[in-house]
């Protein structure tokens, strides 16, 4: 995360990913993932996502997914970027190297250039996510600066 993550923007903007992450970094810019004041409709957070993405680059989607066990592959170049609305989820290689929690005020990005199964699955009590799909449209791959 970089730029206002730490402190937001006056109107209480934050960049949770983005890619370049500052004008200095990286090609020219293709995407940025926000959280941004105002209730999204059923999202039952004082928030919401909004995607930016230079569309002659990048198909960006959006889901929201509630008190659901989501089965996610990841094709070779694709990003993927996990925002807990409320509650926990946990995110997991479907073969098992790897898994962690995530809860409101994380943002979870996974890519790569092999293909990847996973599962994300909401803790006990009530949890939504807010899923981010960023394919590329003229590139190989994404990329994403940490």
């Amino acid at each position: 995360m970089r730029g206002n993550a730490a402190v937001p923007d006056a109107d209480g903007t934050t960049t949770l990913a983005a890619c370049p992450d500052s004008p200095e970094r990286g090609d020219q810019w293709l995407w940025s993932v926000r959280r941004v004041p105002g209730t999204d409709a059923g999202s039952g957070a004082p928030w919401r996502v909004v995607v930016d993405h230079d569309r002659d680059h990048i198909q960006a989607d959006l889901t929201i997914h509630r008190d659901e066990v989501v089965e996610l592959t990841r094709s070779p170049g694709e990003e993927l970027v996990v925002v807990p609305l409320t509650g926990e989820h946990l995110i997991a290689h479907a073969t098992g190297p790897w898994k962690r929690w995530v809860a409101p005020g994380d943002v979870f990005v996974v890519e790569g250039e092999e293909t990847e199964s996973l599962h994300l699955r909401p803790a006990p009590g009530g949890a939504k996510v807010a899923l981010v799909r960023l394919r590329p449209t003229t590139a190989p791959a994404l990329r994403w600066v940490p």
